[in-house]
């Protein structure tokens, strides 16, 4: 459903690679399948129920897994190195490294993932047809296999709603990386995921109401999901643009505090921008433009590298605070 620099769930099982991608799992994600499988088996009284479950949420599950491929292939041809594909309960996430701002590859990876479900769904819905044509009939259960063609209806319609709502503008949905991408040709690339995530947070915001008018507990978890994930996505460009260059997560505290003293911290939420940065930090990302080349190796010019921001991402626990001057 997302892709991004290698911060996701780590703590997963490896089921093997598909061209030269790793494909692994959360053992939550088991453990959830297997749960609803039998709570469903139990509740109708049958092991035909159980194992229409099992085959239902599978089906689900490899349907998600084909999104994520298709961000992770087209990532390898456009040049990004994939690192592998992670499925939890939420969805999975093709982790990638050093994922270029270029609207054009961004957009491209960004839009296989829903394009591959749109595809399935054509051929999944075919399929329906003829065995409706043939004489075959689906029941009216979602979780069942009451009726043979019951798993290739269900097929079409997941996949039709990942490739749907994968499209949305909202952080960490696809659509918004397409949006971002389309902004950043003529806005810069900070400016245009601060006005994504803004995008995202009115949708986020609308969700969380629908969810307590309607009553739908669903939506405000997505809705709060979203929030979160907009706001990560703004301070990570605000991150990657702070300068060029390597930066020693060593000397945060002193960085931080210096970007407060000169009032060069962002105000917070979603839009705001910085003022009255010190030295070298750039939240429009003008430096962009200079050729990487044009910047010492050995210089730290107070910026973070990638690696920096999916290790700072990563830490876990809180960051001392550094001793007073003089003490």
């Amino acid at each position: 459903m997302s892709f991004g620099f290698p911060s996701g769930p780590r703590n997963a099982w490896t089921l093997g690679s598909l061209r030269g991608v790793p494909i692994r799992v959360q053992p939550s994600l088991v453990w959830l399948i297997a749960f609803v499988s039998i709570w469903t088996g139990l509740s109708e009284g049958s092991w035909p129920a159980l194992l229409g479950s099992l085959a239902m949420l599978t089906m689900v599950t490899l349907s998600v897994l084909a999104h994520e491929l298709g961000h992770a292939f087209i990532g390898k041809r456009e040049g990004v190195e994939v690192l592998d594909i992670t499925l939890w309960p939420l969805g999975g996430v093709a982790m990638m490294r050093d994922m270029p701002e270029d609207p054009g590859i961004q957009a491209r990876v960004a839009l296989a993932g829903p394009v591959t479900n749109l595809i399935l769904a054509v051929l999944a819905w075919g399929v329906w047809m003829a065995l409706g044509a043939s004489g075959h009939e689906t029941s009216d259960r979602f979780f069942s296999l009451q009726a043979p063609a019951d798993l290739v209806k269900t097929a079409t319609w997941v996949n039709l709603f990942l490739g749907l709502t994968n499209l949305l503008p909202a952080f960490p949905m696809d659509g918004a990386k397409v949006l971002q991408a389309a902004l950043a040709r003529n806005h810069g690339w900070l400016p245009a995921t601060e006005i994504t995530a803004r995008v995202g947070k009115w949708m986020a915001i609308g969700m969380i109401v629908a969810g307590f008018v309607l009553p739908n507990f669903v939506l405000p978890i997505i809705g709060v999901f979203t929030l979160i994930s907009g706001t990560r996505e703004v301070w990570r460009a605000r991150l990657r643009h702070a300068g060029q260059g390597a930066f020693d997560l060593g000397d945060l505290p002193n960085f931080l505090r210096k970007m407060a003293e000169q009032r060069g911290a962002a105000t917070g939420g979603f839009g705001a921008s910085s003022t009255g940065a010190p030295p070298g930090f750039d939240p429009f990302g003008t430096r962009r433009e200079q050729e990487p080349d044009d910047v010492p190796s050995h210089e730290n010019t107070g910026g973070f590298s990638e690696d920096d921001v999916a290790n700072l991402e990563s830490f876990k626990g809180r960051l001392q605070r550094p001793e007073a001057d003089g003490a």
